[in-house]
């Protein structure tokens, strides 16, 4: 048996808040920087429902443990499987090997009710982190939070209220919900997802809609309409207010937690009073529908939302138009044809556990095994995508990964000697290559120029450090400087055993530094002076968006487009390859760049045939280096003065 409470509008109108914020916010931040406060208050009136009902249900004579938990999974569970079923199939269907092995992990985690155990400790994933879009069950932390506050409140409340003295139980109760919040605070700074996933620092939130029903059945309610409107209206104030003013940049949760929190348990309070005008407009028919499918738009709203990501980068405002209403349709679907029908099935505890909670754990248990067997492909196992993927993957990858590329974080002695850094080791190789990885990253091209041009040339490449021989820590971040330092001394050792150097870098970003100007310049004149002739290659275009997967997603779903916002426009690099070319021209260098070859009327593009030309948006891989070198030295890209590095230099 169970005792149902009375139903309020006003609680489906604070959950159609409620999720409407969090939509809004994973659609952009912008729209409403504290929407994920969602969350909490969906929390707040979970601990007021569930709390009422055990008090309802005691006070009556007939709570039962096995009923409570026999509701709860009916409740939870067939809607949350649907989802977590759903997305392992269209994980299947269009995600890389890796990421449907990590989707696979998550979803079994998921099932057991355990999502935020395994992102905090198995993945990592910052609820605020960039690739938190990319995983399409992210949100189900909190369903794991909040099963978890279940498995442990009933048996606490049921024992506190068979206490004599209740007024001691509710007192510890306001303890635990301020150390809740403070434990939050404390550990934010430093374990920011424990502190966000956790249920240490959310039991407060649940505490806080405990507590509320406690007074309310204990007789405390408003004491009058005015009462009722003031607290409203406080209540509508703090979440307001959170909603607009806390961000992802502010300390979360802990004490920015507090008034959406205390928010939530007004307008919770106060709507209790049937005079209270201020809950008239969480009553509305349109408000309430949003309310009474909340929880089905909170499932497939982020899988929707991760997977379009995942595919096309972010979506325009057109798709966050379909996006939202493919989100409504599939939530009012599972609502009557999910949701209700498993809610009002009369079958025992037993019954529901197996069939209900042990069925899909064991299926979503089965696919994880199958997953984990295939290295992540599923079916696409017993096909050739594997090798696709690995020839792709090989072709995509980083200039660093190359054998015949020497970057590194530190430059070494035995780097200047070893022959697997020379490009062409047959021809004699009185040329250096030298830089940071944007110098790297043009060994693919240069290598074409060396067939061309015949000549060879050692490569050393230093991450994150300025081809500058003096004081080049100036321009650096502080964590680089001792590798910066100490490769420097290395090339200074050794630069002028060459004859002829050629120098790349990332110039946009050192040229933000007072003073690099001048010291490139000086670097140029020193080799200048000593004999040396100096080539600067320009920077290469820098992609507004590039998806290296790309390429891999495509073996799956041949019709994705993979360039079409894989783009730059010419201007923008332009105006620093401009700085860098009069710098290099007038202290006595030779500039050159062959961004044309991938530019043309002013747009610069990723792709060149239908190929992937970079790594990520600022660098080529190797793959695509060799073929920009092909096609530059096809269409004669590259200047005749190179011809010029075949030749000794008599001193």
């Amino acid at each position: 048996m169970h005792e149902k409470i009375s139903y309020r509008a006003d609680i489906d109108g604070i959950r159609a808040i409620a999720v409407l914020a969090v939509v809004a916010f994973h659609f952009d931040e912008k729209w409403l920087p504290g929407g994920f406060v969602g969350v909490d208050i969906f929390f707040v009136v979970s601990g007021f429902l569930i709390t009422s009902i055990i008090i309802s249900n005691k006070n009556h004579g007939i709570f039962s443990f096995l009923d409570f938990y026999r509701r709860r999974m009916l409740r939870i569970l067939p809607a949350s499987s649907l989802v977590i079923l759903a997305s392992l199939i269209i994980g299947q269907l269009v995600m890389l090997p890796e990421d449907f092995m990590t989707l696979s992990y998550s979803a079994l985690a998921a099932q057991l009710w355990s999502a935020n155990i395994y992102f905090t400790f198995f993945m990592d994933t910052g609820y605020f982190a960039d690739a938190a879009i990319l995983n399409p069950l992210l949100h189900l932390w909190s369903l794991g939070a909040e099963e978890q506050f279940y498995f442990i409140w009933p048996a606490v409340l049921v024992l506190g209220l068979g206490m004599r003295r209740q007024k001691i139980f509710w007192a510890g109760v306001g303890g635990a919900i301020a150390a809740s919040f403070i434990f939050g605070q404390l550990l934010a700074p430093g374990y920011p997802s424990f502190a966000y996933y956790m249920l240490p620092s959310r039991a407060g939130q649940f505490l806080a809609g405990a507590a509320i029903s406690a007074l309310l059945y204990q007789g405390l309610k408003p004491g009058g309409r005015h009462v009722a409107l003031a607290a409203s209206i406080a209540g509508l104030a703090l979440v307001v207010w959170s909603l607009l003013y806390l961000d992802s940049a502010s300390l979360y949760p802990g004490l920015n937690a507090v008034p959406p929190t205390v928010g939530a348990a007004l307008l919770l309070w106060a709507g209790s009073c049937s005079k209270n005008i201020a809950s008239a407009p969480l009553q509305l028919k349109p408000v309430r529908y949003v309310g009474l499918i909340s929880y089905s738009l909170y499932l497939w709203h982020w899988p929707v939302l991760s997977f379009w990501w995942y595919l096309f980068g972010e979506p325009g405002l057109g798709a966050k138009a379909g996006l939202f209403a493919l989100m409504l349709s599939l939530s009012v679907l599972t609502y009557f044809l999910v949701e209700q029908p498993f809610r009002s099935m009369k079958i025992g505890f037993r019954k529901v556990f197996w069939r209900i909670a042990l069925v899909p754990a064991s299926v979503v248990a089965l696919i994880m095994a199958l997953v984990l067997r295939t290295d992540g492909a599923g079916a696409y196992y017993y096909t050739d995508y594997m090798d696709q993927v690995a020839r792709i993957k090989s072709s995509a990858s980083g200039a660093y990964a190359s054998p015949y590329v020497c970057q590194r974080h530190l430059v070494t002695e035995q780097m200047m000697t070893d022959p697997r850094c020379v490009v062409s080791p047959e021809k004699e190789s009185r040329v250096l290559l030298w830089g940071d990885s944007n110098a790297a990253h043009y060994v693919g091209a240069l290598r074409e120029a060396a067939d061309e041009f015949q000549f060879g040339f050692r490569n050393i490449s230093h991450s994150s450090c300025p081809p500058v021989l003096e004081n080049p820590e100036r321009f650096v971040s502080s964590k680089t400087v001792e590798n910066c330092l100490n490769s420097n001394k290395v090339i200074k050792n050794n630069i002028l055993n060459y004859d002829k150097i050629m120098i790349a870098a990332a110039w946009s970003s050192y040229l933000k530094n007072p003073g690099f100007g001048e010291a490139l310049a000086e670097t140029i004149k020193y080799l200048s002076d000593n004999g040396k002739d100096v080539y600067v290659l320009g920077q290469i275009p820098r992609m507004h968006y590039f998806d290296r997967k790309c390429e891999i997603k495509r073996v799956k779903i041949p019709g994705l487009d993979c360039e079409f916002k894989s783009f730059s426009l010419k201007k923008d690099i332009d105006r620093f390859n401009a700085v860098i070319k009069s710098v290099s021209e007038k202290s006595g260098a030779t500039y050159f760049d062959i961004n044309d070859v991938i530019c043309e009327s002013g747009r610069c593009s990723g792709y060149l045939g239908g190929d992937g030309l970079y790594y990520d948006a600022a660098h080529w891989s190797i793959g695509g280096s060799v073929l920009i070198g092909k096609k530059a030295r096809a269409q004669g890209q590259f200047p005749s003065v190179l011809s010029g590095l075949n030749k000794r230099r008599e001193h």
